[in-house]
């Protein structure tokens, strides 16, 4: 009986934990099914959630390629400013002469047209704003920027570098209704002012609830459309505006505009026009090099090799010279097909003195136009010159209005040439112009007590022989390079001008004895011996050249044109060798030198801005020789108060009467200076302003400045080695002028001499920073969400 109870005890023990094992599997395997659960929703909320910041990083990465699309087409706007000056003044000249037709930004009583100017103003914004966007990206050539933004989650600063916007694990981004093109990429466009795009968004985790890698659990896609809508230039994407009617001065039109030197040491670009008087207080001794003194010098840096680049236009009265070791280069970097003129008394490469050492290894390019009152000239071992389009105005001959400047000057001062004074001239050293040449004087030899006129436009150091020799006059010239009178020499000898051994004589001028009259009949009177002219001495040259073949004449190196007039003979390059080219001018050309005097003195005597005076007068004044615009008669530097503070963090406006202001930029020593100095200290290197003062102003140091700098005396970027860069923005500096019109403007700038009077935006907030820098933009209303759908 107790055997048959204890074997019931352990059936019943049995059955009790077999029930309860049952249950508690039953309810573990109940708990683990709502845990997986619980994890799987939870893993497709957060899929959901990260699926849906794919969208918000999107509008995120819009809203800022929108920031940089419209930055660019600021500067578009900007660039169009820039140049919309030269237009107003030949539609002015074209109102001034009877000619109003085809007239787009000046109205016919001689004020802008800002209806026009603001419509074209808004379509070059709204073009940029659109091809920014849509052109294909640097780093992928078939695929739209904002598309591979859009799709990498990054975006494109002002200066083109790819910044990452979402640097975490993020959702795939693709645009999904745009069609592939035959390379695999995706280019868009605006429809009109719109641009829609839809937008996909896809994550999933990359485990299960177990650890183990699968392939898409969890996937979760959303999309939503954005479009993006194109603004009207600066309408409803910045603040609230104000508009000032300012009077537009030639002289804060300019990166730098200075009544005395512009001093460059090498290592340094200047982004805008330049207009550099030059002193006039240096007397001339010796000829041969002290007609090069004042203007513009791009001397040697720091004592090793300088780099230079100008981008705009240079003016000076005086010299563009290059000395030392120094590469000029007139041009933009980042368009060579854009053109630039250089306005110049003379334009020189080499030393400044006969006891200096020898320039060597420089160089001067210019894409586009030279113009010189006097003389284009290469004294420089190994070095070249190359221009586009060479200019050489300067008359043979004082003009008759002797009221003027001109009337003091010596013959070889207003007698454009081209002169080589370099013995490596072809085996080192080389002049190029490519496009086109007036050469209007002839050369001049150094000799005593007077100098002594050639009868080339183009002159090679030791090429004078040719008038210290004389002629056989057997050979003929069979070839016609001249035109009209000149082609007279086509089979005729120097005989037949009576320009050989037996009709010519010869004058000492110390210290060579050089041909200088003839005899221009049979008859061996007295009476019939005449002085030679240019004519007879360019003649007299190439029959020289055709006598001798060549011998002991220089002429490889030089390269001109076909497309070359010139009142004298010039050699240029041909083949292996060099030809000697009879003068090419005639009456006819005289309409288009008149056209080029007009210009230089537009630019050089008026600053850019002849707006009170005809062509005739500009004419006149190229006649006389004087500069009549000048910093000095353009800015009341007597009204300037001294005792107002205003520098401030972001733009510093430094006016002075008379002292001189010197910045010290980054990486240069200290600088105590004197009382009589304004010293400004810049650590950062980088600055933006306006500067006016009756002085000098001196840069040293590491400086990046953008604005305008005036002053009555010289500029000087030291050369300490360190880069120099000045920037002219146009918006910039109309903006900081007139934002600060009233309280330091409003009187200093001659309003007699205004180019145009030009409303300017002013943002209304207070802080001038915000007013002129990055200024905040309103992209909410440029950016629309709608149609989100969640797909899976």
């Amino acid at each position: 009986m107790s055997k048959k109870k204890r074997g019931s005890s352990l059936i019943t023990v049995v059955v009790i934990f077999s029930i309860l094992i049952t249950f508690g599997t039953a309810a573990l395997s109940l708990t683990a099914t709502d845990y997986q659960s619980r994890i799987a929703e939870g893993n497709r909320i957060k899929n959901l959630y990260y699926s849906e910041s794919g969208l918000d990083i999107t509008y995120g990465v819009i809203e800022k390629m929108i920031e940089t699309s419209i930055t660019k087409s600021n500067n578009s706007v900007d660039d169009f400013m820039q140049n919309l000056n030269s237009q107003i003044e030949k539609e002015i000249n074209m109102i001034k002469n009877g000619k109003n037709d085809d007239l787009k930004y000046v109205n016919l009583d001689g004020s802008l047209n800002e209806e026009n100017i603001n419509k074209e103003k808004n379509i070059i914004f709204k073009d940029m704003f659109k091809k920014w966007l849509t052109e294909a990206s640097l780093y992928t050539n078939n695929t739209s920027k904002i598309i591979y933004a859009i799709e990498n989650s990054i975006y494109y600063d002002n200066s083109g570098n790819i910044i990452n916007f979402y640097n975490s694990q993020k959702p795939a981004i693709s645009v999904i209704n745009i069609d592939k093109n035959e390379s695999n990429g995706k280019i868009v466009a605006f429809n009109g002012d719109n641009l829609e795009l839809e937008v996909q968004s896809k994550f999933s985790t990359l485990k299960d609830i177990f650890g183990s890698l699968t392939q898409k659990p969890f996937e979760r896609i959303v999309s939503a459309k954005f479009i993006i809508h194109v603004p009207d230039y600066k309408d409803n994407y910045y603040v609230e505006t104000n508009m000032l009617d300012i009077k537009v001065n030639p002289v804060w039109k300019k990166a730098i505009s200075i009544d005395g030197n512009l001093i460059l040491n090498g290592n340094t670009e200047i982004t805008g026009d330049i207009f550099a008087k030059g002193r006039t207080d240096d007397s001339i001794i010796d000829k041969v090099y002290d007609k090069y003194k004042g203007g513009i010098i791009i001397q040697g840096n720091n004592g090793g090799k300088g780099d230079t680049i100008l981008t705009g236009d240079i003016v000076t009265s005086k010299s563009f010279h290059v000395k030392d070791t120094n590469n000029v280069k007139i041009q933009d970097p980042n368009d060579i097909n854009k053109k630039f003129n250089l306005y110049a008394g003379n334009v020189y490469v080499g030393k400044s003195s006969s006891s200096e050492s020898n320039t060597i290894n420089s160089s001067l390019i210019v894409k586009g136009n030279v113009y010189t009152d006097n003389d284009l000239a290469l004294n420089a071992k190994n070095s070249k010159i190359e221009i586009d389009n060479y200019y050489g105005i300067g008359d043979l001959t004082k003009p008759s209005n002797t009221s003027g400047s001109r009337s003091l000057y010596d013959r070889e001062m207003i007698s454009s040439s081209i002169l080589i004074n370099t013995d490596d001239i072809g085996e080192g050293s080389s002049i190029t112009i490519n496009d086109e040449a007036y050469i209007m004087g002839t050369a001049y030899i150094k000799t005593q007590p007077d100098s002594y006129q050639t009868g080339e436009s183009v002159a090679v150091k030791g090429n004078y022989i040719a008038y210290a020799s004389q002629l056989t006059g057997d050979s003929a010239l069979y070839e016609s390079d001249g035109i009209n009178s000149y082609n007279e020499l086509y089979g005729k000898t120097a005989k037949d001008f009576n320009l050989d051994s037996s009709k010519v004589y010869f004058k000492y001028y110390n210290p060579l004895q050089l041909v200088d009259s003839f005899n221009d009949s049979k008859d061996l009177g007295k009476e019939n011996i005449k002085f030679m002219t240019v004519e007879e001495k360019s003649k007299y040259f190439k029959y020289y050249s055709k006598e001798n073949n060549n011998l002991n004449l220089k002429g490889k190196g030089i390269k001109l044109p076909d497309n070359t007039v010139s009142i004298g003979a010039f050699i240029t390059e041909k083949g292996d060798s060099f030809i000697v080219k009879s003068p090419s001018y005639t009456p006819e050309k005289e309409e288009e030198v008149r056209k080029f005097r007009k210009n230089y003195a537009s630019q050089v005597f008026e600053m850019g801005n002849p707006s009170n005076i005809n062509e005739d007068e500009l004419l006149d004044e190229y006649l006389e020789g004087d500069v009549k615009k000048t910093v000095t008669n353009q800015v009341n530097f007597s009204l300037i108060n001294e005792n107002i503070p205003l520098e401030n963090d972001e733009d510093k406006i430094i006016l002075s009467k008379n002292k001189n202001v010197v910045i010290v930029g980054k990486n240069s020593p200290n600088y105590v200076g004197s009382s009589d100095e304004i010293i400004i200290n810049i650590p950062s290197g980088i600055a933006n302003g306006i500067i006016i003062t009756g002085g000098n102003v001196t840069i040293k140091g590491e400086l990046n400045f953008t604005g305008t700098i005036i002053a009555a005396g010289d500029l000087t970027l030291y050369g300490d080695g360190y880069k120099k860069r000045i920037i002219y923005n146009s918006n910039y500096v109309d903006k900081l002028i007139a934002y600060n019109y009233d309280k330091y403007f409003n009187k200093i700038f001659n309003t007699n001499d205004y180019i145009y009077s030009q409303k300017i935006e002013v943002f209304s907030q207070t802080d001038t920073a915000k007013n002129l820098g990055s200024n905040s933009i309103i992209t909410d209303k440029l950016i629309t969400k709608k149609s989100w759908k969640l797909i899976k």
